[in-house]
C-alpha cells in the first residue's frame, strides 16, 4: 500500500492493481438519471477497457444498477463518443452504480468520462470511484463533487 503524505487522514491505495472497479453517481446536473457516452480507465495513457461489443468483451464485463433497453452500460466502452445511441442511460434515480470487472487485476491511475452529446441535464455532477480485490469490500480511489459537463464534453481525472 502507498500512503500519500500531507493529508489530515492519509489516503491509502493499492499499488498492485485491482480487478473490480465501480462508479457510484450520487448527483447529476439536474434531474434524476445518469447518462454517459464513454468511460476510459487508464494507467500511463493506455485504456484498459477494450472496445466493447457486448456486456463482456475480452474478459471485461460492464454492468449497471439500471439501464434503458437500448442504452446498455457496456456502450460506455465501445469507443464511439459521437453516437448518442451508443451510450448508457440509467432508468432509476441516482444514486446509480456502473461496474467494471476486468477479469484480472489491473493498475488504474486515471480515467475519463464523456457526457452524452444531447441537451439532457443528466450529466454526472457527484461520484465516487471505488476499487476492490474481491468484488465485496470496496475502497474509494477518487471522489468528485460539483463537476459540470458541457454537452458531449470529455473530462480526464487522475488519482
Amino acid at each position: 500500500c502507498l500512503m500519500i503524505p500531507g493529508a489530515y487522514s492519509p489516503l491509502i491505495m493499492s499499488v498492485q492493481g485491482n480487478r473490480y472497479w465501480k462508479f457510484i453517481f450520487s448527483a447529476v446536473l439536474s434531474g434524476l438519471y445518469v447518462e454517459l457516452n464513454e468511460i476510459t480507465m487508464r494507467e500511463t495513457g493506455v485504456n484498459k477497457i477494450p472496445l466493447m461489443t457486448g456486456q463482456t468483451t475480452g474478459g471485461v464485463t460492464i454492468t449497471a444498477d439500471s439501464y434503458s433497453a437500448t442504452l446498455d452500460p457496456w456502450k460506455v466502452g465501445d469507443g464511439d463518443a459521437s453516437n448518442n445511441a451508443n451510450a448508457w442511460a440509467s432508468i432509476s434515480a441516482v444514486p446509480q452504480g456502473l461496474y467494471i470487472d476486468f477479469g484480472n487485476k489491473v493498475d488504474i491511475r486515471a480515467y475519463s468520462l464523456t457526457a452524452r452529446n444531447i441537451t439532457s441535464t443528466y450529466r454526472p455532477k457527484d461520484w465516487v470511484l471505488y476499487w476492490s480485490d474481491d468484488g465485496v469490500t470496496y475502497s474509494a480511489a477518487d471522489t468528485r463533487s460539483g463537476e459540470s459537463f458541457a454537452q458531449g464534453e470529455t473530462k480526464n481525472y487522475s488519482f
